[in-house]
């Protein structure tokens, strides 16, 4: 999922947005705002993906904001005025849509912005090599089913053996990819592409007894790695 935030001063526009991002599957609204010096405070917590910003907004212009702010984000800018077209470039921003902003305009930027964003992020390995028992052992990505945390060391419960690491939880999370990965509750890790079924409390892996699915844990979870992948009923 790239997550989304929306800059500009008009509501029906923001709302116009928020329609778009709704209809594509990989995109998800993490934040809009009406007023620049809000956003600026708003979007390095909320980090997201790609930033929809118009040019002329009252109190600080689009172009200014670029040039105020600090942002990893692909910038894909919204404006009735073509004429800042050029100029905008000097921000490197990602594209430039002229108002009003049609479905396959939306698209086509979108598309831009998450083709750049997959091309930027770092290759997931396939394997890694864990340090348990004073040997490194080979293991594949996909052959680990679940990680449990046991005080300072965890579990490695891999298909064919089991291995104990001294490490904690959440350091060993920080190091696996998200895309095969999630933490579902205080103790536990699970390989995603393991699951049998699930409910909203329960989750099934290959031949295991079930593990519980945190409330911390539990919407996160569940937007993320469940309903997006839903079939749903017409």
């Amino acid at each position: 999922m790239l997550r989304c935030y929306i800059l500009d001063d008009e509501p029906l526009a923001v709302k116009g947005l928020e329609l778009l991002i709704a209809a594509v599957p990989y995109l998800e609204l993490a934040g809009a705002s009406n007023e620049p010096f809000q956003a600026l405070e708003e979007i390095p917590r909320i980090n997201p993906d790609i930033l929809f910003l118009d040019i002329e907004m009252k109190g600080l212009t689009g172009l200014e904001f670029l040039a105020t702010a600090s942002l990893s984000a692909k910038v894909i800018l919204t404006s009735a005025f073509p004429q800042y077209a050029v100029e905008s470039y000097n921000f490197d921003v990602l594209d430039y849509i002229v108002k009003p902003v049609t479905k396959i305009r939306f698209l086509k930027a979108v598309e831009k912005a998450r083709q750049a964003i997959e091309a930027s992020r770092p290759e997931i390995p396939s394997e890694i090599f864990i340090k348990a028992d004073r040997q490194f052992y080979r293991v594949q990505l996909e052959d680990i089913l679940f990680i449990e945390g046991l005080k300072d060391y965890v579990q490695i419960q891999c298909t064919d053996k089991k291995l104990t690491v001294s490490m904690n939880l959440k350091t060993i999370m920080d190091q696996l990819p998200d895309k095969h990965f999630a933490r579902i509750n205080k103790s536990t890790i699970i390989n995603i592409h393991h699951i049998q079924r699930l409910d909203s409390e329960i989750i099934y892996l290959d031949n295991y007894p079930p593990f519980a699915l945190g409330r911390t844990y539990r919407d996160e979870f569940l937007k993320q790695y469940v309903e997006n992948k839903a079939i749903r009923r017409g």
